[in-house]
């Protein structure tokens, strides 16, 4: 094994990816990448979990974050939106395109008869009425203890209606 020393030639990043190649786990941090399927955000998941079957108290998986790495597993952040993650984006995109294609046509759980029903794509916009709350205005028939010309909230008769 050959290991770089660039301490002064190159910037922060070039180094972590210089320590991180150099790692001796560098095939599982490569897995985890590869995994992430160009996720620009991914989620860093730090912990243990252990499975246990319930009848014999045996354990059957045990995990830990700790041995990664990076000290984290990396998981895709599934954002569906492209400004915040291209990559999760297309992903999902692909998934609504199967599943609308599955509900028209039929297939795994919907059945082929699907084929025939009426089709009819509605969009639905909810629309939120809000009153904008209104300044308190006097006029000296409200309050007469009001100058004229004035609409000072904090006159004695601010309370009255």
């Amino acid at each position: 094994m050959v290991t770089l020393d660039l301490r002064h030639v190159a910037g922060p990043a070039v180094r972590d990816v210089l320590h991180l190649v150099n790692h001796p786990y560098f095939d599982r941090a490569q897995q985890q990448i590869e995994r992430l399927g160009g996720c620009t955000e991914p989620v860093r998941l730090t912990g243990r979990t252990t499975t246990i079957d319930t009848t014999t108290g045996e354990v059957l998986r045990s995990y830990t974050s700790s041995d990664e790495p990076t000290g984290s597993l990396l998981t895709a952040c599934g954002n569906r939106r492209a400004s915040r993650c291209p990559a999760c984006s297309r992903l999902y995109a692909a998934d609504t395109y199967h599943l609308i294609r599955a509900g028209l046509s039929g297939g795994k759980t919907v059945p082929d008869t699907v084929r025939t029903y009426p089709r009819v794509f509605a969009t639905l916009t909810p629309v939120v009425l809000r009153r904008r709350p209104q300044p308190p205005h006097h006029t000296r028939r409200q309050c007469p203890a009001l100058p004229l010309g004035s609409t000072n909230p904090r006159t004695p008769c601010s309370g009255r209606r």
